[in-house]
């Protein structure tokens, strides 16, 4: 049965998409694919998507001890930093998953 197979995430990629002019920095999306089991599903998130998802979760007193990729004053657009910004995500994701695994069917997430 999928429903006890175990959760794996992977976040293979990131895409910067860039603002409509100079002024305006931007955003990256983060492809996350999620597995469980013969399922499997992509979603595409923004990093506030998933902060806020996060920030969610420690209000309901769901939480891992990998840490979150911190939020920053200014858009990540380095190569280098969103590369980093994508494996904690990852991480995070895993730990998150592989505890919470049921929370794959509930409100708090969205595809």
């Amino acid at each position: 049965c999928d429903e006890n197979a175990p959760i794996h995430i992977s976040v293979p990629s990131a895409t910067r998409i860039r603002g409509c002019c100079p002024c305006i920095g931007g955003y990256t999306v983060y492809l996350m694919e999620i597995t469980r089991g013969s399922k499997s599903w992509s979603v595409s998130k923004r990093y506030s998507d998933l902060y806020g998802f996060r920030e969610r979760m420690v209000q309901a007193k769901m939480f891992v001890y990998t840490e979150f990729p911190e939020k920053t004053w200014f858009p990540v657009s380095d190569s280098t930093a969103i590369h980093q910004r994508r494996l904690a995500l990852q991480a995070y994701f895993q730990a998150f998953f592989t505890k919470y695994p049921n929370i794959l069917n509930t409100k708090y997430v969205e595809t």
